[in-house]
């Protein structure tokens, strides 16, 4: 494995507390709790009864897809 591919994997494997994906969607915590709920953006991991996390990657992939399905004219 490269370095860089080890360098990409080890960021994809980064923990992101909500307001860090606040920060990367630009999605305010409610509209990310709304969508988690119905299925439209990733589950977060549950570390404890007040803690969830999301790993950058499935961040990064959820960005990737919304990109993807836009219009371009």
């Amino acid at each position: 494995m490269t370095q860089e591919a080890k360098s990409t994997r080890v960021v994809d494997d980064q923990l992101l507390r909500i307001s860090d994906v606040v920060s990367l969607t630009t999605l305010s915590k409610s509209s990310i709790k709304l969508w988690v709920a119905t299925g439209r953006f990733p589950r977060p991991i549950n570390i404890s009864k007040t803690l969830n996390v999301w790993r950058m990657g499935e961040i990064r992939r959820w960005i990737s897809e919304m990109e993807g399905g836009r219009d371009h004219d």
